[in-house]
């Protein structure tokens, strides 16, 4: 029977249960993924997909040749250590890795070996995206894990993590779209920003967490283009100092925190116009911030800053490095409202160069000095109300003081001003000072009203809120400052109203009004050293009314026919009078004051109060202190007076009295109510002002200024800038900037350049860029029109020059002169092939320093010294043409030395003893003598006075010498012998002892003679002479010849060198003397080997060192170790005993004495 086969479905079973296992493991539509090895160049269009996942960069990746590398989502791309894959490469490529959200694209490697990055370079194409994806474990290196460079590609909804360096790099101003990432974990910043402009492209939308420093870093640099900065929810570093430039506007938004490293800035405006928007909000603020330990320096709107800048609602703090402000403003506009500027190193805000920020609702809080620094005059007019100031080292606002040549004013900031240097008003200008205001003026400080021309002072304060001008001093005193002086210059409405001036009188007044009428009225005049008031001149009429005059040492003092209207006042408290008149033939018209007692004033008065002089009307005067009325009196001031058509002219009233209505009319039938209006002249003219004021209606006060506007047609004023050069070698470009300025409302609508002087328009660009190329000299002119049709031309000869060449030094020369004679150096053999101007620099002894400037200057070299020694100088001229390239050349200047020659005189020569005599220095000296040193020959030690006197007390006849010395060590002496004889009263010659042992002192007809002694020993071969204090000495002549080989002697006189003789009797020896030692030498004299028979050695002798040599050649042969055929001297060819029985007999001959 047939057995039925049986089929094992066991394998089947296995296989179907494994397929089941992994079907619970794999996602729909996933499929088991195979390695897939990639690298070197990809230079056409490729994809990576899924099936070949994961891909496996074994060598970095570069995709070029325009070509595509598209990667499909949740592709995998795991890169081996030290690649990366770089998007454009030599040309374009592009990357298109866009994954799904939870399908992403994974770039990854090993975080222990990390891989490099993707890099973007500014070759990447058009259409380059990465989103969706997560890049992950690279930045080998300290690099970032991805880097973009000078491209715009999208980079969004990715995961950059755990990077070794940074995680995204951008460079070279990219600007990538970044938007919804995630940094995560990497080891440095998660954005290192390098490109100055590449900040724009930092979004709001990413999130950052754990990352080494949660930062964007910021290089900063400078920002050409518009630019703006989000806020990403983190802050930046700033490592850098931000320039913004080029017209670019650089925009911050809400948020923002900026963290500036040590000694960085933020300046806004560098050579060209730069723009600054940083507008926070109330509750995004945005903040500028540094280390407080280290601080940034500051925010700097240059002289360049562009209109529309404005920053508010920021946080300015911890800045002012090297004590400086946090906010710089230099002759700029901008507006600056509601910041904090806090913890500054120095000052909080500092106005320079007469700067007129829009300031409003500003916090300054504890800045180390103020919290304004005001240094331009015309600056202080920017200081707001609205502003608070808290825990500044002094919160005071600083201001500089200075010239105010056009209308400004000063407001009540609620805090003092310290004012540092004298306040001046002049160019008809006027300085309003608003009620409240506290000036505190430092020493030596005085207010001036008018200075070379008019000017005008309207403080006019409140009876709630007076102005004080006092003492800047902690302890004020009287004569702590000059005061306010109104000189003969004082523009008509100047007053002082509702006004302390206190503390001064360092120059005898409180208030010095010098010719003109001001108003002063309802003040208060205290304290002061001398003067509370001086009025003087014969046109000082002032209105003195309604004040409180007291504490002063004179309480008003008049002079020089001024004639004062001094009524209403409290004059009291004044310690020597309350007013003193020193007019002889005015009388002052003091009626109606009260003197501080109710009988009146004293001195001339009848009363017990403060002191009058004579020609003072007093009566009827007031027995108490009470309430002023001011009498009223219309008056008023305004600014500016002149100016083109659309000019706006601000009035302000100084009226006084209790005006209840002001009638205003301009001119221009125009009217107002106001009372202090804003005016607008709209058309050219000139116009008389009228003010008319009322007191209840009934009672009214009327001021005229006949032509008091003057308006101009409005036209245009050209006006142009170039730069940065204007002089360099070709090709030099220059940035041409219209500075051309209109007055009223028109426009400047066109502009037409001609930059070669050819009369042909080459630009019309109100601020184009130009190239010259051709060397020379250019003219540049600039046409402007205006909306109505009115031109102007600016014209600025030979604005620009280009060289290519260098200019040629001809230092002239050489020179010669004696020292501290001028030398007349010329250069003007120098020039510039390219026909420039040339300046000099001129370095008279090559030590590198410039001595000068001039073409043909005149120098003279200093009095010889060791410093300066005379002698031949190297002189090098070096010029340089407007471009600033240079030529150099040298020539010498020999300067001679002269020498001192030493003279003197006496005025006398003899006479008894004691003998005063008076010595005079006569030495002629070119550098001027520096030391004296006289000896006066007898026991006296030397003097160094130069014109001594000189006492000899005992009689004897002296020499005198004097040595003279220069600066530069040069000397000379002089000695005159038996220059003075000093005679004596004597009976015995032991009275005529004069000390001196070369001389025979004797009594003759009761004179002292003193006679040489005579040192002649007889002998020629000693040298005689004699010593005061020991008498002859006899030297012996000296014949050293410095030669040791001979035997040197004096023989009658006479030197002789005999040679030493050294010959020992030896003929086998060469004698001689060395002349280094003196010592004989005795050399031996050489002979040929075997010349005497048996002389093996040479030594011209036979004895037992031939013996030896022989013996040690014995029993050799030719060719033999040691063979010497020498000793072979039966010439067999060995050395055997017959030659030693040979040598032998020679020996016995040499020692009988015949060798040989």
């Amino acid at each position: 029977m047939r057995k039925k086969r049986r089929t094992s479905l066991r394998p089947l079973a296995v296989m179907f249960w494994l397929l089941s296992f992994l079907a619970l493991f794999l996602a729909p539509g996933q499929v088991v993924l195979a390695d897939t090895d990639v690298g070197g160049t990809i230079s056409s269009d490729t994809t990576w997909d899924i099936s070949g996942s994961p891909y496996i960069v074994t060598s970095s990746v570069f995709i070029n040749g325009s070509a595509t590398l598209t990667i499909d989502p949740g592709v995998q791309v795991r890169f081996n250590p030290n690649t990366y894959l770089q998007v454009g490469h030599y040309n374009p490529g592009t990357l298109v890795a866009e994954g799904t959200e939870g399908n992403e694209i994974l770039f990854t490697g090993d975080s222990e070996h990390p891989w490099y990055y993707i890099n973007f370079s500014y070759l990447t194409g058009a259409g380059t995206n990465l989103s969706h994806a997560i890049i992950e474990n690279g930045g080998g290196g300290g690099n970032a894990l991805v880097r973009v460079s000078d491209s715009d590609v999208s980079i969004q909804n990715c995961t950059i993590q755990n990077s070794a360096g940074t995680g995204l790099r951008i460079d070279l101003n990219a600007l990538p779209a970044l938007a919804d990432n995630n940094y995560v974990g990497n080891n440095s910043y998660p954005i290192y920003v390098h490109g100055a402009l590449s900040v724009s492209a930092v979004d709001n939308t990413s999130t950052f967490s754990g990352n080494g420093d949660n930062r964007v870093y910021y290089l900063g640099g400078t920002i050409s283009s518009d630019t703006s900065i989000a806020d990403p929810g983190i802050p930046y570093r700033v490592d850098q100092s931000v320039y913004i430039n080029n017209n670019a506007t650089l925009t911050i938004e809400p948020g923002v925190e900026l963290r500036f490293d040590p000694n960085t800035l933020l300046q806004v405006g560098n050579y060209s116009t730069g723009i600054l928007i940083a507008n926070g909000t109330e509750d995004n603020e945005i903040l500028f911030t540094g280390d407080s330990e280290h601080p940034w320096y500051y925010i700097n709107f240059s002289n360049l800053t562009g209109a529309g800048t404005s920053l508010s609602h920021a946080i300015i703090e911890n800045g002012g490095g090297g004590v400086s402000s946090l906010v710089y403003v230099y002759d700029s506009d901008v507006t600056i409202q509601n910041c904090t500027i806090q913890n500054s190193a120095g000052s909080g805000l500092q106005l320079r160069s007469n700067a007129l920020p829009a300031l409003a609702d500003n916090n300054y809080v504890g800045n180390n000095s103020y919290p304004i620094y005001v240094h331009g005059a015309l600056s202080v007019s920017a200081v707001d109300d609205t502003s608070t100031f808290s825990g500044n080292g002094d919160n005071r606002v600083y201001y500089y003081g200075g010239t105010v040549g056009s209308d400004t004013s000063i407001a009540d900031p609620g805090i003092p001003y310290r004012v540092d240097q004298s306040v001046y008003i002049n160019n008809n200008a006027t300085l309003t000072i608003e009620p409240g205001v506290e000036l505190r003026f430092d020493p030596n400080t005085l207010l001036q009203v008018g200075n070379y021309s008019t000017g005008t002072l309207v403080a006019k304060g409140t009876d709630e809120d007076n102005i004080k001008f006092t003492s800047g001093s902690e302890t004020p005193a009287p004569g702590d400052w000059y005061g306010v002086y109104f000189t003969s210059l004082t523009g008509d409405g100047s007053m002082l109203g509702h006004t302390i001036v206190e503390y001064a009188g360092l120059s005898n007044y409180g208030i010095y009004i010098d010719g003109p009428s001001p108003t002063i009225d309802s003040c208060t005049i205290r304290h002061s050293s001398t003067y509370g008031v001086r009025v003087n001149g014969s046109g000082a009429e002032p209105a003195i009314n309604c004040n409180t005059i007291t504490a002063n040492d004179v309480g008003i003092y008049v002079s020089g026919n001024a004639n004062p209207q001094i009524n209403d006042n409290d004059i009291r408290g004044n310690t020597t009078y309350g007013v003193r008149n020193l007019n002889s033939s005015q009388v002052v018209d003091a009626s109606d004051n009260y003197w501080g007692a109710a009988d009146g004033p004293s001195g001339e008065g009848l009363g017990t109060g403060d002191a009058i002089t004579v020609n003072v009307l007093y009566a009827p005067f007031a027995t108490e202190s009470v309430p002023c009325t001011v009498p009223l009196n219309a008056d008023f001031a305004a600014g500016p007076t002149e100016g083109c058509e659309e000019l706006t002219v601000n009035f302000t009233d100084g009226s006084t009295g209790a005006v209840t209505y002001w009638d205003w009319d301009f001119g221009d039938d125009s009217y107002s109510n106001e009372q202090n209006p804003v005016h607008t002249y709209t058309e050219p003219g000139t116009y008389t002002v009228t003010l008319i004021v009322y007191e209840e209606e009934e009672n009214t006060g009327t001021e005229v200024k006949e032509d008091y506007i003057t308006v101009t047609e409005s036209v245009p004023t050209a006006e142009f800038s170039g730069g940065p050069l204007l002089a360099g070698t070709p090709p030099l470009t220059v940035d041409f900037t219209d500075l051309s300025t209109m007055c009223g409302n028109d426009t400047i609508t066109a502009w037409a350049w001609d930059f070669d002087s050819n009369g042909e328009i080459d630009s019309t660009t109100p601020e184009p860029t130009i190239e010259f190329l051709a060397a020379g000299h250019y003219t540049v002119s600039l046409e402007v029109t205006d909306n109505d049709g009115d031109n102007d031309t600016e014209t600025k000869e030979d604005y620009i020059f280009v060289s290519d060449e260098n200019p040629v030094a001809d230092p002239g020369g050489p020179y010669s002169e004696i020292e501290g004679q001028p030398i007349n150096f010329d250069g003007s053999g120098s020039y510039d092939p390219n026909g420039g101007e040339i300046t000099y620099a001129w370095d008279f002894n090559d030590d590198g320093v410039i001595d000068n400037t001039a073409e043909n200057p005149w120098y003279t070299y200093p009095q010889d010294s060791e410093e300066q020694p005379g002698g031949v100088f190297t002189v090098r001229l070096t010029v340089y043409d407007e471009a600033d390239l240079n030529g150099t050349n040298t020539v010498s200047a020999n300067v001679t030395d002269i020498d001192p020659v030493a003279d003197f005189s006496a005025d006398t020569t003899s006479g008894p003893a004691p003998l005063d005599v008076n010595f005079t220095d006569l030495t002629d000296s070119y550098d001027g003598i520096t030391g004296w040193v006289w000896n006066f020959g007898d026991s006296s030690g030397p003097i160094t006075e130069q014109n001594p006197t000189h006492i000899y007390n005992v009689p004897g006849i002296y020499a005198v010498t004097l040595t003279v010395m220069e600066d530069d060590d040069d000397t000379d002496v002089e000695g005159k012998v038996e220059y003075i004889e000093v005679a004596g009263e004597c009976e015995i010659d032991e009275d005529c002892d004069d000390g001196d042992l070369c001389t025979t002192d004797s009594c003759v007809d009761g004179e002292c003679v003193f006679e040489p002694v005579d040192c002649d020993d007889g002998d020629p071969c000693t040298v005689d002479s004699c010593d005061p204090e020991t008498g002859c000495q006899h030297e012996p002549m000296v014949c050293d010849d410095s030669n040791l080989c001979t035997i040197d002697s004096c023989v009658d006189g006479q030197c002789v060198f005999e040679p030493v003789d050294c010959d020992d009797g030896d003929p086998n020896t060469n004698d001689y003397c060395d002349p280094d030692t003196g010592e004989c030498v005795h050399e031996p004299i050489g002979c040929e080997i075997n010349e005497i028979l048996g002389d093996l050695d040479g030594d011209c002798d036979v004895d037992f060192d031939d013996r030896s040599i022989l013996f040690a050649s014995m029993r050799t042969c030719v060719g033999d170790p040691g063979y010497n055929s020498d000793a072979d001297y039966d010439s067999d060819g060995c050395v055997t005993f017959n030659d030693y029985r040979q040598w032998y007999k020679h020996w016995r001959a040499f020692l009988s004495g015949q060798p040989g």
